[in-house]
């Protein structure tokens, strides 16, 4: 029932409020597309590395934060409660890695004062970009 300009405004709200962040371990894709140099996979793979980007005014960080394996979904979480300063949130998952969905299930249940939390496939795009083991996480205050 809201108007167009209702909708315009809610819109320009999420792209400032919401939060979008990209976890991924396949390193070779981001160098390929230019976002680590040249050798920057096979080191960041040779620790267990994923890289950690967020999106800062329609474009991601670069570079990205290397974060350990065991880190990763903790490090999500613990942005998007930095982020969302404790307000009431709703949160978008794409494609989670199966072993992780658990996980992170539980840590943003406990970081985030949630409303709700859905799991969507990623953009086939994004997903060219970023490599197979990528996990997508796009979350704003309700």
């Amino acid at each position: 029932g809201a108007g167009e300009g209702e909708i315009v405004l809610e819109v320009e709200r999420l792209r400032r409020e919401g939060r979008f962040l990209l976890a991924t371990y396949d390193l070779t894709r981001l160098v390929e597309n230019g976002f680590l140099p040249r050798m920057g996979d096979r080191f960041g793979q040779a620790l267990g590395l994923w890289a950690l980007f967020t999106l800062e005014g329609g474009v991601f960080r670069v570079p990205p934060l290397p974060v350990p394996r065991p880190r990763v979904v903790p490090a999500l979480a613990g942005m998007l409660k930095r982020a969302l300063g404790g307000r009431r949130a709703r949160v978008r998952l794409g494609d989670l890695p199966e072993a992780i969905k658990e996980e992170a299930k539980r840590a943003l249940a406990g970081a985030l004062d949630l409303e709700r939390a859905t799991l969507a496939p990623m953009d086939p795009l994004a997903r060219a970009q970023v490599g197979e083991h990528a996990m997508a996480v796009f979350a704003y205050p309700v």
